[in-house]
C-alpha cells in the first residue's frame, strides 16, 4: 500500500499542465521548463472531452472566506486526473524496485509430447 497526500498528488498533476506564464517554474538540468509537461487531449471526441473535463474540474480549488486558495474540490468528476496522480506514484515505486535477474530452466519434453500437443490444438477458421 502506498500512503500519499491527496493535495500533493493533485498538485503534481496540475503543475504538469502549467507553465511560468501561470506561475509555475520548474528547472531540469539547469533549464527552466517553458512548455507544459502534459497537454490536455484535443477535444471533439466524447471520451476525450470527458478526460479534459475531469482534469479541469479536478484542478478547481475552494476559496476560503479570506479569499485564500483552499483544498481541491471534492466530490466531483476527477477520476482521470487522479488516475494520472496514481500512475505517477506507481511509476515512482516501480523505479525504486529491484528487478530480479532473468532466469529460466528448460522443461524436459519429448518430440512425441510436442507432436501430440500440436495435434490436439483446436483449429479456428
Amino acid at each position: 500500500m502506498i500512503k500519499c497526500n491527496r493535495q500533493d498528488s493533485i498538485d503534481r498533476v496540475v503543475r504538469e499542465l502549467l507553465t511560468p506564464d501561470e506561475g509555475v517554474t520548474e528547472h531540469f538540468d539547469g533549464v527552466m521548463r517553458v512548455e507544459p509537461m502534459t497537454l490536455l487531449p484535443r477535444r471533439g471526441v466524447e471520451v476525450i472531452d470527458e478526460v479534459a473535463l475531469h482534469f479541469i474540474t479536478g484542478s478547481e480549488r475552494e476559496r476560503k472566506d479570506n479569499n485564500e486558495t483552499g483544498d481541491y474540490v471534492d466530490g466531483c468528476a476527477n477520476h482521470f486526473l487522479l488516475a494520472n496522480a496514481y500512475s505517477a506514484l506507481a511509476e515512482g515505486e516501480g523505479l525504486a524496485s529491484v528487478v530480479p535477474p532473468f532466469a529460466y530452466q528448460p522443461v524436459p519434453i519429448s518430440r512425441a509430447q510436442v507432436r501430440d500437443r500440436n495435434l490436439n490444438k483446436r483449429r479456428i477458421g
